[in-house]
């Protein structure tokens, strides 16, 4: 019961992940130029915090060896890049420095993300037994990308509906906060999985090793 219970969580916490990408990920830079930000910056912002994300979490596997176990560290990750669109709902609502914002909240997003990833596949490798990780690797995946078109879909039609009216940031905000909701709930799948296992890793990366 215990690994069909997991398996069953672990299926909850696609399905948030998969929200949270459609809904808010791939439109990251139309909210950018709906907050005034120059098309050029706009288009940057699907580059640029992704390279900064990528650079912050090279100290990923040096902190989970400091970490009580992977899943604190991936529950914990996916909490940060949860809250990483609080900043984006407040711009939305009230308005700010669009730019700072905007590219911060993104990097964090993605640094967080991928700081998660790094941690949820070692976890998942002792959640899933061997006989059945194609089998459930295939299912989890299908949810994925059955919410992330829930999410695609119900956003854009959110937004169609919206442009060209004063409501358009507060459609924004509201997509901001279904993908945080959304994460949350993936975060807190993971964390009530496999209470059995407590694994940690046993040897930190060097830091030499990173180039």
């Amino acid at each position: 019961m215990g690994v069909r219970r997991d398996l069953a969580l672990s299926l909850g916490d696609a399905a948030g992940y998969g929200l949270m990408a459609g809904a808010a990920e791939v439109y990251l830079p139309a909210f950018a130029l709906a907050v005034g930000i120059r098309p050029v910056l706009a288009g940057l912002v699907a580059t640029a915090p992704l390279l900064a994300g990528g650079l912050l979490q090279l100290a990923a596997p040096r902190a989970i060896a400091r970490t009580p176990s992977l899943r604190r560290w991936t529950a914990t990750c996916m909490v940060v890049q949860a809250l990483a669109f609080v900043p984006l709902i407040v711009l939305a609502l009230r308005g700010g420095h669009a730019e700072s914002i905007v590219f911060a909240s993104a990097s964090l997003y993605w640094a967080a993300g991928m700081g998660a990833s790094a941690g949820w596949t070692p976890w998942m490798s002792r959640v899933v037994p061997a006989r059945v990780r194609g089998r459930f690797f295939g299912r989890r995946q299908g949810v994925v990308q059955g919410a992330m078109l829930v999410g695609l879909v119900g956003a854009g039609m959110s937004l169609e509906v919206a442009t060209g009216t004063p409501h358009l940031r507060a459609v924004y905000a509201g997509m901001f906060a279904v993908a945080a909701v959304a994460r949350l709930g993936g975060a807190l799948s993971l964390a009530r999985q496999g209470g059995r296992v407590v694994p940690r890793p046993q040897r930190r990366m060097r830091l030499r090793s990173i180039p």
